[in-house]
């Protein structure tokens, strides 16, 4: 229920005054176990605990029945009060005198009140009707999704008959008016005509806010020509599509034990894993991931990980949930993502392969970098100078979105080092690129030990790349075709080229000659292209200007064979 100004911050003050295992424990025999409790459901019957309550939530829920809720909730449902007479109950209980409720204020209290025990007697209503004769189409259909009764009644599940007034007919008949139903979004008023009923010929999935209550339905369709496939309850004062998330109920006491939110597609994902024993999983409803539900699994939980089809429609869907959740990233959120076989779902694949089958697809979930650079590479491409210009602009276009300052340095630099790591050339592999582009007629024989000018001028190359090592990537065909006398010269440009990490702490480590001042200065000065404060396209210019002099000199060693090589 969408709680007014005042009333919300009359609860936040009792939370603070009163735990919720204080309103709890006054009322049931609860026992600590670790951060949170555990009584008997007074909901059901049981006879080992599974009644849940998290003080640092504020909530608490039932593994057995669904129930669920917050300190107010359980007054409400636990002692049979109204709205009103829950607030007046915490209110003695906190001391804390109960805030005067203006007239739009209390009537919207009584709207809201009114409405909740309409969508109660829906969703009994669907539910009855699931289990009449004329249900059984619809059972069936359940059966053949693989869910157990006790899964169809812990979720709620029921049928809309295909009757215009059905559902009207019941309820009216509980004295609920047509005004109501219709603002409930349970009707469809057209003008001129008698409002009739929204669901018909339908499988209907309630939709539950966190504290268990039904605020909407979403109902899917039996005929295989009916359209649309699935039909969501409107805007309502209870229901706010892109604000709710379908069984974050059912999911919200495992959320908050595991640090962990998986969002699924459809309804029957979410509960065929919550069947399967996965009960972190909640689902958008009916549209892409909204950036206020992004921000309000982050407050829960600090992972959550993204498990939609596999197909392009899948793929984009989910871009689509990270670009909203970009500006909201923060050190300790991330989201994580879960690729499934090709053709299944969570439903069909856990019916085929069990709770085991799912587990797998979760401990092999890709991080937020790896998506990010998958999906770029595969939209831009990674194989010609343009391509790889394209992705490189591209993460920085994505990276400029995210919130955090420190996050969004790191993030870029990880998606570069990994991009610059795997397009970067592997020098003198049978068949790559190098062997084709090498030059033609190259004299093969060894060639004479390099005078010290000639030594001096490789060394300037290695160190102008060791000083600016973003220039790797761009020079690494020619780096690749050259030729160095000095082993040491010759083992550090393969370690370049094949460099995993941060190319210039790489080359530090191997290129003994840097930590020698002297040598280093006297290079310098000889090629200022190896200074730190050269313009980086003063730096590629010059350095391809003296790497292309070089290799010039042996495409015409064989041609010229008495020719001093490398003379400058």
């Amino acid at each position: 229920m969408s709680l007014f100004p005042t009333t919300a911050r009359f609860l936040e003050q009792v939370k603070n005054r009163l735990p919720i295992e204080a309103v709890i424990g006054k009322r049931l025999k609860i026992e600590r176990r670790g951060r949170e409790y555990t009584a008997l459901c007074p909901f059901h019957d049981e006879k080992t605990p599974s009644f849940w309550i998290s003080p640092q939530k504020g909530f608490y829920h039932c593994f057995g029945c669904g129930a669920h809720g917050d300190a107010l909730k359980f007054i409400q449902d636990y002692e049979k009060r109204s709205f009103k007479d829950a607030l007046e109950v915490l209110s003695s209980e906190a001391g804390i005198p109960l805030p005067q409720l203006n007239p739009q204020e209390a009537a919207k209290a009584q709207q809201n009140q009114t409405l909740e025990t309409a969508m109660s007697a829906a969703q009994r209503w669907f539910e009855s009707q699931l289990y009449s004769p004329m249900g059984a189409e619809a059972r069936a259909y359940l059966a053949r999704r693989g869910f157990t009764e006790q899964t169809i009644r812990r979720f709620g599940l029921g049928l809309a008959p295909d009757k215009y007034e059905g559902l009207k007919s019941a309820l009216t008949a509980e004295k609920y008016s047509i005004e109501t139903l219709t603002e409930a979004g349970l009707l469809i008023a057209v003008d001129g005509k008698s409002p009739y009923d929204r669901f018909r010929g339908r499988l209907m999935i309630p939709i539950k806010d966190r504290r268990g209550q039904v605020i909407a339905f979403g109902g899917r369709a039996l005929k295989p020509d009916q359209e649309p496939k699935y039909l969501n309850s409107p805007e309502t004062p209870l229901f706010h599509k892109g604000s709710n998330l379908y069984a974050q109920d059912a999911a919200f006491a495992a959320m908050s034990k595991s640090g962990t939110a998986l969002v699924v597609e459809g309804y029957f994902d979410a509960i065929a894993l919550h069947q399967a024993g996965i009960a972190h999983v909640v689902a958008p409803l009916g549209t892409a991931m909204t950036e206020e539900q992004i921000r309000t699994l982050w407050h829960q939980v600090d992972t959550v990980q993204l498990c939609f089809d596999g197909d392009k429609a899948g793929a984009k869907a989910t871009w689509r949930a990270v670009q909203r959740a970009l500006p909201y990233l923060k050190t300790g959120k991330t989201l994580q993502f879960l690729a499934l076989p090709p053709g299944e779902d969570p439903d069909t694949l856990v019916l085929k392969g069990g709770a085991a089958a799912f587990t797998n697809i979760i401990e092999h979930a890709q991080s937020l970098s790896q998506f990010i650079y998958s999906w770029t590479v595969a939209e831009h491409g990674a194989d010609t100078p343009e391509q790889k210009a394209s992705c490189l602009a591209a993460f920085q276009e994505t990276t400029d979105t995210i919130g955090d300052a420190v996050l969004k340095r790191l993030m870029l630099q990880e998606l570069k080092d990994r991009f610059y790591q795997e397009t970067r050339p592997v020098p003198k592999a049978k068949g790559t690129r190098f062997e084709k582009n090498a030059p033609k007629n190259v004299n093969t024989a060894p060639l004479p030990r390099p005078d010290s000018f000639r030594l001096r001028a490789q060394r300037a190359l290695m160190v102008a790349l060791c000083i600016h090592p973003l220039l790797v990537d761009e020079v690494a065909e020619t780096l690749a075709q050259l030729e160095f006398f000095d082993k040491e010269l010759d083992s550090a440009r393969d370690a370049l080229l094949n460099a995993t990490a941060n190319p210039s702490a790489v080359m530090h480590t191997i290129l003994g000659f840097q930590t020698n001042d002297r040598l280093l200065a006297s290079l310098q000065q000889e090629w200022p292209f190896t200074k730190p404060q050269t313009n980086s396209d003063d730096v590629r210019s010059a350095w391809l200007a003296l790497a292309n002099s070089m290799l010039a000199e042996v495409v015409t060693a064989e041609l010229r064979p008495k020719r001093r090589l490398f003379r400058f």
